[in-house]
């Protein structure tokens, strides 16, 4: 399984302990997935081409850590 990061505003996760609740989910992680899933099960149930286009650039939003470890992607690489 891949596994991806997320960063989660104080909103997100109100709706989704709602969402867990509702469900009878007990990890947020499960209830990401199964809220992803049902999301793309609609939209490929409307029988329209699907346009994810507008989710491009979106982690480039999110807030950068201000002390990061690496200042750029070659100090990763140097020992």
């Amino acid at each position: 399984m891949k596994q991806m990061n997320l960063q989660l505003t104080k909103e997100f996760l109100k709706d989704l302990k709602a969402f867990m609740q509702l469900s009878g989910i007990h990890t947020k992680s499960e209830a990401i997935r199964v809220a992803v899933r049902k999301c793309v099960i609609e939209l490929l149930s409307q029988k329209k081409k699907t346009d994810f286009r507008g989710w491009l650039g979106i982690g480039l939003r999110a807030r950068v850590k201000e002390n990061r470890r690496f200042k750029n992607e070659d100090d990763l690489w140097e020992k």
